[in-house]
């Protein structure tokens, strides 16, 4: 009974050693493999922000040339600013992203340490 306990005590030691050991290998290869996966999240939608703005100013653009602006009516107003309200969030979006971009370029530590700060 005591050599069956004392085997698998080994066996259950050995388990742990090699977990750790594989833990300690795998943990680089993740850091980089979470840094690359954010760089291309945060890439994407600072994209899709700067789109969405370039896209808005030039529909704007676009129907005040064609249209012309009257300070005198009310209408215009208007459209600019449903423009400008949504030219804001879009903007928003992409600056936010384009510095979690170069936080995570410049400082990667530093973007991990923020991350992990925000699973607790």
């Amino acid at each position: 009974m005591e050599d069956k306990l004392i085997e698998y005590s080994d066996k259950i030691v050995e388990a742990l050693e090699s977990g750790v050991d594989f833990a300690g290998e795998q943990a680089p290869i993740l850091i980089q493999e979470v840094l690359i996966y954010y760089t291309i999240f945060h890439s994407i939608w600072s994209i899709v922000g700067f789109l969405f703005t370039c896209i808005l100013v030039y529909i704007g653009y676009r129907i005040f040339k064609t249209e012309g602006f009257d300070p005198d009516d009310g209408d215009d107003w208007g459209v600019l600013l449903v423009f400008v309200l949504f030219s804001i969030p879009s903007l928003a979006v992409f600056i936010v992203n384009l510095i979690n971009v170069i936080k995570i370029t410049v400082a990667p530590r530093l973007y991990l340490i923020e991350k992990l700060a925000g699973l607790f």
